[in-house]
């Protein structure tokens, strides 16, 4: 049974363009990032923003190998 708040949000989606949809997503997802580098922030409180970059993208690509291999070198790398 869907509830009448999933109901109306459907509703405001399916009336959006699909520019305007993936302007919605890139909006969350921005959003998602800035939370997820706020919490490491405030669990790590010593450390720059470059190693909170990397430790949001080591959050965010856990489950890319490859990601995570390029990630180590941009970290093993040390520059900006």
């Amino acid at each position: 049974m869907t509830s009448k708040a999933d109901r109306l949000y459907q509703e405001a989606i399916d009336r959006m363009t699909g520019m305007e949809r993936v302007q919605r997503t890139c909006l969350l997802c921005d959003e998602f990032v800035e939370m997820l580098r706020h919490r490491i922030r405030l669990e790590n409180p010593g450390l720059d923003e470059r190693e909170v970059g990397l430790r949001a993208a080591e959050h965010m690509y856990a489950d890319d190998p490859a990601a995570m291999r390029l990630i180590a070198r941009v970290r093993a790398d040390g520059t900006k």
